[in-house]
């Protein structure tokens, strides 16, 4: 799964990156835009946001498997006795306490 960041984090972070260029210690101007390396590196040092995950429950539904928080149903053909999905593909949903 991707990590993920929160919005005003990385609103925060990248409103208050200095974007001043200097010559020694004296600021000679603006810039207007950032290195690919730069935005990278500012992303990377966003504090990841943990998601509130529910917890639900595989039920059946006309042979198939449905999601009991977001009623999304596995169709069979990506499911068999060997591979149990512990979290809903659709919702994320944890499956794992049933």
């Amino acid at each position: 799964m991707s990590d993920l960041i929160r919005r005003d984090d990385a609103i925060y972070k990248f409103s208050h990156l200095d974007m001043q260029v200097y010559e020694g210690s004296t600021c000679v101007g603006i810039r207007t835009c950032l290195t690919k390396e730069e935005i990278i590196y500012a992303i990377d040092d966003i504090p990841t946001a943990e998601p509130e995950r529910k917890n639900g429950k595989w039920s059946n539904y006309k042979d198939e498997h449905c999601c009991s928080v977001c009623k999304c149903v596995v169709i069979s053909d990506c499911w068999n006795d060997e591979i149990r999905y512990d979290y809903c593909p659709y919702c994320g949903a944890d499956m794992r306490g049933e």
